[in-house]
């Protein structure tokens, strides 16, 4: 019996997606389970999940940054990367403790341009044992972060909304009205002015989905009835790089 073997490959596209071309594969690069994939300035980066959570430049292959060489801190999706300008950011989990993949805890790593170091943001602490799963940031002041709070109780699941302080160095924890215990962020995004929409998920055992808004820039965020659905889960938001 032969076993087939999946090669990884890159390509790039230089107008808006209508064509693409294959690009250098940097060396040891296959992609994990989860990575994400960003662009600052004019360097193409992926943050993925590989003996420790690195950024690899694909612009240049010999530079990468190990962010956590225990391997123990790790992204969860695609969107758990965001740019703005020169500027970096990941949303993270890490264990409260060594090889411990229950009890967590929120981070957020950021770098001011390609190249330099990364340095995790102070966080409010969080009930229970937080995950990040999301991450949006428009600039230097402007961004937000989702996930979930594990805990002990019955319920086990927390909804989770972070958002980037004015000084542009920490992050607080922004209330969400509506959503009760059991559910969890899965996916965030700013929109124009201070507009942002999340998108959340049941984890009560059945499968709902719920659209989840922000008009203050994400320091509050609260559910209409109307945006929740029965037997949908919702996984990720579109992104689209024209909304300023």
């Amino acid at each position: 019996m032969s076993r087939g073997f999946f090669a990884t490959a890159y390509f790039s596209t230089t107008d808006g997606g209508r064509t693409w071309h294959s690009i250098d594969v940097p060396t040891g690069a296959a992609l994990s389970a989860s990575y994400s994939v960003g662009t600052r300035d004019a360097a193409p980066e992926v943050v993925r999940n590989e003996s420790g959570l690195s950024v690899l430049r694909l612009d240049d292959p010999t530079v990468a940054f190990q962010l956590a060489p225990s391997g123990e801190t790790r992204i969860f999706n695609g969107n758990a990367f965001a740019t703005a300008g020169t500027f970096g950011w990941i949303a993270a989990t890490a264990p409260t403790r060594p090889n411990d993949s229950v009890h967590t805890r929120a981070v957020i790593f950021t770098s001011t341009t390609p190249g330099a170091a990364w340095s995790e943001q102070p966080i409010d602490p969080q009930p229970g044992f937080p995950e990040l799963w999301a991450i949006d940031v428009r600039d230097q002041r402007n961004g937000i972060a989702g996930g979930v709070a594990l805990n002990d109780a019955e319920d086990g699941y927390a909804a989770l909304a972070l958002v980037l302080d004015a000084d542009g160095a920490s992050w607080h924890d922004a209330p969400i009205t509506g959503l009760a215990p059991g559910w969890v962020i899965r996916d965030l995004l700013r929109t124009r002015g201070e507009g942002a929409w999340a998108i959340a998920n049941s984890r009560n055992g059945d499968s709902r989905g719920a659209f989840v808004s922000s008009d203050d820039g994400g320091r509050s965020w609260q559910v209409d009835d109307a945006l929740r659905f029965q037997d949908v889960d919702l996984f990720d938001l579109a992104r689209n790089t024209s909304v300023p």
